[in-house]
């Protein structure tokens, strides 16, 4: 991933952390989450529901078109229970929250250690990965954070966790500038070399003697 994809990412998880911190005492911010949870059920399932239907039958076979029938059904069936009864599906909120953590902190974890990296990142940040990582495990161990009264402390711990990463993510960037690259690039002829394998390199007197003889032997 490049700085500049890195970096707008990085700022983008800092303010959604903030949005969650500010409004985790409320109960609009939940309730928000869910219906656009089901939005992303409702509306992919919607399109393709048309294109199933305004699609000319010779272009698909009848078994796909039947698959993307009962898909699409699914995905519109859920997507309004989820829109309609939102406080039944306000507890399974834990369950992403807790996988973004977990997927989130292991890829930072290996931004900053892979071999490729451009520089070699200091130790202190994979801190705050490894916490993010930690607090995803805890977040589906701990029984009582599943129950609503509890989502406030859920919808907390996200966002604390969020501004952690963000910032983490900015100090990536940040470090890649300061810190020696790790892998110095290769001298003009190594490069040289390395892009033509096999070519004899002419020194520059033989070939600039060269050039003057021919005339002479034209002459001859």
């Amino acid at each position: 991933m490049s700085n500049k994809g890195n970096t707008l990412i990085s700022i983008l998880i800092l303010i959604l952390g903030a949005v969650f911190i500010y409004f985790f005492d409320g109960d609009q911010l939940p309730r928000s989450i869910v219906f656009l949870c089901g939005l992303a059920f409702a509306v992919p399932a919607l399109v393709l529901l048309l294109a199933t239907f305004f699609t000319g039958k010779s272009k698909h076979s009848a078994a796909y078109r039947g698959i993307q029938i009962v898909c699409g059904v699914g995905g519109l069936g859920l997507g309004a229970c989820i829109i309609l009864m939102p406080d039944i599906f306000r507890p399974l909120l834990l369950y992403p929250f807790a996988a973004l953590l977990l997927v989130g902190g292991a890829f930072q974890v290996f931004l900053i250690s892979h071999k490729q990296r451009p520089v070699d990142y200091p130790a202190w940040m994979y801190v705050i990965p490894i916490l993010v990582m930690i607090t995803g495990v805890v977040m589906l161990c701990v029984t009582p954070l599943r129950n609503v009264e509890n989502e406030r402390w859920v919808v907390l711990i996200t966002g604390i966790a969020a501004v952690l990463y963000g910032l983490n993510g900015i100090m990536v960037t940040v470090q890649s500038r300061r810190q020696p690259p790790l892998h110095p690039s290769l001298p003009d002829r190594k490069v040289e070399e390395s892009l033509h394998p096999g070519e004899p390199s002419v020194p520059e007197e033989s070939a600039d003697s060269v050039s003057h003889k021919a005339p002479d032997e034209g002459e001859k």
